[in-house]
């Protein structure tokens, strides 16, 4: 990894820094950053204030001094410009809201639609642990402050590590330990304090029908705490299963004592201590800010065409009726709603199925744009050929469509920042894919399309990866396994086109 350190900029508070705290930021490069002798100059922003330094073969120096009032929400940017006044590289920092006289923030400056190799070696799960994202200041991809991962496998062995990668300063940390030594386990996001997973595989192979509570604060104490479930039949022994957010809704009941946030998971597929999951698994978590409690709920519903080897996803855009998109398997592609209702006798959820014609792969990627739109893409035929073909799926217009761009891989893991969609790792053919594939998103309110636009060369190629959409707009890639089955330990980050406008920044 190379550190730029010679750019000082400073974030004062109020006016004198010499008299209250200041934030000082350190700007990150890849380790190949020969972009920079195509520089013209570059650009550091922070709101509406602007400062401009010329480069000269290659070599420029910032000292920066920005002034603001302590609790203000900033960010600040780097924009590096060619002599044809193109973005070619960029980086920002996530959204914050405080300033302590501690922090030394990083910035990483890539650039345009490359991935840099970051670090070496960090330790973060290969295999077995799912990033999952929890919230931070801002809204949107702005409400990420960083990544959890509990347990899954580095080289041969299990962990029972909490992993947590930071977005504000581009590292890793490890936290607590777990109670058991875990891969695949169910892990649902409640809110930045509290975390829940459940089952997964045991070290020794067995399927743990265990529920936790991670607190990543002490208001709810701290560490991992074992819960039961609610009144209904118990979930059964538990790993592999996708875990789709449903988002949280207001409830009005008195039996979660009103006007609460009430965060639903739906649980689909994976496998039971008997065999493939034939069920689909509700999940509400509400927190009870009085008596410090989490109060949980399950529900099972039948799942007639259940199958193995699919995708799925949830998108819920505010409404009561969220829609679950479940492609491939090799049986009939599924378009379910959950409808929530609320009423005085308590909330209700019902749960309907309608077919969607179309090819059902076997292992294939699903995505979410913005406004709710499932992409399907990759898999394979039940003789091994791959499906190229991209599909969406609108819930308005219940039918697959078939976009313009191809996919001709495998083992690949997809992430969505704006209307950038990158398909990270895979195989290709025989060999593993030197370089990662650039979609290109366009949606209206009438149709959408995506198209192939660009490669982004992988310094370390490797098969299906952990990916992570960071609040910086960068797009981190770790973990997965080499042509020889063993664990990538290295850390990439990608940069896509830079957002264009104050608007689309702030999405």
């Amino acid at each position: 990894m190379k550190r730029f350190y010679y750019i000082l900029i400073l974030l004062c508070v109020f006016v004198a820094c010499a008299e209250t705290p200041r934030l000082d930021f350190e700007v990150i490069l890849p380790e190949d950053h020969d972009f920079f002798m195509d520089l013209d100059y570059v650009q550091v922003t922070m709101g509406d204030k602007v400062k401009r330094y010329e480069v000269t073969n290659g070599s420029f120096e910032i000292n920066a001094k920005f002034n603001t009032t302590y609790g203000d929400i900033a960010r600040l940017e780097l924009r590096g410009y060619n002599s044809n006044q193109d973005v070619i590289a960029w980086g920002r920092t996530p959204i914050f809201s405080s300033v302590e006289s501690s922090w030394l923030l990083s910035l990483y400056f890539g650039e345009v639609n490359t991935i840099g190799h970051l670090y070496d070696e960090v330790s973060l799960p290969c295999s077995g642990a799912q990033a999952v994202p929890i919230t931070g200041t801002g809204s949107g991809p702005d409400n990420i402050a960083g990544h959890f991962f509990f347990g899954g496998t580095s080289d041969a062995s299990t962990l029972d590590t909490v992993l947590y990668y930071d977005s504000y300063f581009h590292a890793p940390y490890s936290f607590e330990d777990i109670p058991l030594a875990l891969r695949d386990s169910q892990v649902m996001v409640v809110n930045n304090s509290i975390i829940l997973f459940y089952g997964g595989t045991t070290e020794t192979g067995t399927v743990s029908d265990k529920l936790y509570y991670y607190a990543s604060s002490c208001t709810y104490s701290c560490g991992a705490t074992e819960l039961t479930w609610g009144e209904n039949e118990p979930l059964p022994p538990l790993t592999g299963a996708k875990v789709l957010p449903l988002g949280p809704f207001q409830d009005v009941v008195d039996d979660y004592s009103g006007n609460e946030l009430v965060h639903a998971f739906m649980l689909i597929g994976g496998q039971t201590d008997e065999g493939p999951s034939d069920k689909l698994y509700l999940v509400t978590a509400w927190l009870n800010p009085v008596t410090q409690t989490i109060v949980i709920r399950q529900k099972n519903f039948e799942w007639p065409t259940f199958r193995t080897s699919f995708a799925a996803a949830a998108t819920s855009q505010g409404s009561m009726d969220i829609p679950i998109a479940i492609y491939g398997g090799d049986s009939e592609n599924q378009l379910a709603t959950l409808s929530i209702g609320d009423n005085p006798e308590g909330i209700t959820f019902t749960l309907s199925f309608n077919s969607i014609s179309g090819a059902s792969p076997l292992n294939p990627e699903i995505a979410v744009t913005e406004n709710g739109t499932f992409i399907f893409m990759g898999g394979e035929t039940s003789d091994g050929t791959p499906v190229t073909d991209v599909y969406a799926l609108s819930p308005a217009r219940m039918n697959l469509e078939t976009m313009t761009a191809q996919v001709s891989r495998t083992g690949f893991t997809p992430a969505i920042i704006n209307d950038t969609l990158l398909l990270a790792g895979g195989q290709c053919g025989e060999d593993i894919c030197d370089a990662a594939e650039i979609l290109k998103i366009y949606e209206t309110d009438t149709g959408i399309d995506v198209e192939n636009i660009a490669q982004a060369s992988h310094p370390t190629p490797r098969i299906h990866p952990s990916v992570m959409v960071l609040p910086t707009g960068n797009i981190a890639i770790s973990g997965g396994t080499d042509a020889g089955g063993a664990c990538v330990k290295s850390l990439e980050l990608f940069t896509p086109e830079p957002f264009t406008t104050q608007t689309e920044e702030e999405k």
